[in-house]
């Protein structure tokens, strides 16, 4: 063997002897770098869910009292082209605070009288047409409706049912509501 070759060999030997003893290069993290980490994230992960739970409840009650407001308008709309009452029967449930809530809902039907219905009776009956029936979202409900007869709804010109006003009132499983108003004089507002 030359010079050149046992030279090669030492130095790969050497080398080798090196890079055996350590599986992982420099500059990587330590075990204690790394469990600090994963115990910050825990923390802030810890701190985040419920606000972002809570955020999310209070999201889909402010989102199905302003699909009322809308369905509001809807019914006043459809009473006005229709030229016959639109009722909005809210459908209640009975809420408590922290406990989820069982949902409920309303139904929007034109009161025409078709299909062997009584039209302006405020009674969904005969063939008379279903608008819309909406359910509240998980978390949601109806609780409670203001309405002297359980109902409301429009007249051909627009104005309430009976010219009553009244509020519906909705709450989510934290024990937030939101209060939807109808004036006398058929506007619509929320809390």
């Amino acid at each position: 063997m030359n010079q050149f070759t046992q030279d090669l060999m030492m130095n790969m030997e050497q080398s080798s002897s090196r890079t055996l003893g350590c599986r992982f290069p420099k500059g990587g993290f330590t075990l204690t770098e790394v469990m600090v980490v994963i115990t910050i994230i825990a923390i802030i992960t810890g701190i985040a869910i419920p606000n972002f739970l809570t955020w999310l409840a209070n999201a889909r009650l402010r989102d199905a009292a302003q699909d009322l407001v809308s369905d509001f308008q809807f019914a006043k709309s459809e009473a006005i082209r229709r030229n016959k009452n639109v009722v909005l029967r809210p459908d209640t449930k009975v809420c408590v605070p922290g406990i989820p809530s069982p949902g409920g809902g309303y139904a929007i039907f034109a009161d025409d009288g078709s299909g062997g219905g009584v039209a302006r009776d405020n009674i969904q009956n005969g063939t008379e047409p279903l608008l819309k029936q909406i359910n509240m979202p998980q978390g949601a409900a109806v609780c409670a409706n203001s309405f002297a007869t359980g109902y409301t709804g429009y007249t051909p010109n627009g104005r309430p049912i009976g010219l009553l006003g009244g509020t519906v009132t909705m709450q989510n499983d934290k024990g937030r509501t939101r209060v939807v108003t109808l004036s006398i004089a058929g506007g619509v507002s929320l809390d």
